[in-house]
């Protein structure tokens, strides 16, 4: 997704206030609340750095957004939307940047990662009590191809989705899917991201993507 800050109507220090729900929930008269979020955090992670970005994110919860913006870009939040609306000649494109990028060998792939507050690339999603990787891992396909998702780990799974494709007359779906326990799913030719998420913190997860018949 790339799009530009001037097309949202509404800003970061009017989305701090809005409840879960609220935030989840949009105002289709104003736009994708999740899309204008996921942009301003992409533009803080490629003016400022990722590691500057996940300590603001780690620490916004319990010090507050206001108090911990200040200490971590030394600037206040207003001044950072004026920034960022002021930045709108230029687009950014949405999501986290790719771990890695994986060579699909004759067999596919395995990931392994243990998720939770010690592991410096994870990220406690206080609201559902889960944790995510901050970064994927990224593999390309040229053509539709039919894979196998498997995990061992209960409280696992996989979110795939694509980032880049260059296989527009197969007429597959290229969103995001919800990969656990065993899933079978036909990928387009694109380039896909995979990012790992758990329910339990020091879960380690171990992901094995295969061809399928």
């Amino acid at each position: 997704m790339s799009t530009k800050p001037g097309s949202f109507k509404w800003g970061p220090t009017s989305l701090i206030n809005l409840s879960a729900y609220e935030f989840y929930q949009g105002d289709t008269s104003y736009g994708d609340f999740y899309g204008l979020a996921g942009h301003f955090v992409t533009y803080l992670r490629e003016t400022h750095g990722v590691d500057r970005l996940m300590a603001f994110m780690r620490d916004a919860e319990k010090e507050g957004v206001a108090t911990t913006f200040v200490d971590r870009f030394d600037y206040p939040l207003e001044e950072a939307e004026s920034r960022w609306r002021a930045d709108s000649p230029r687009s950014y494109e949405v999501g986290d940047p790719c771990r890695e990028l994986i060579e699909l060998s004759a067999e596919g792939f395995e990931v392994e990662q243990s998720l939770g507050c010690q592991d410096p690339e994870s990220l406690n999603l206080s609201a559902s009590g889960s944790f995510e990787s901050t970064r994927g891992y990224c593999f390309d396909i040229q053509e539709p191809t039919r894979f196998e998702f498997r995990t061992d780990s209960a409280n696992g799974e996989a979110r795939v989705y694509s980032t880049q494709c260059w296989d527009t007359s197969s007429g597959l779906a290229t969103g995001m899917r919800i990969a656990s326990a065993y899933d079978v799913e036909t990928l387009a030719g694109c380039r896909w991201k995979l990012d790992l998420t758990s329910a339990a913190a020091g879960d380690s997860i171990v992901l094995a993507v295969e061809y399928a018949e």
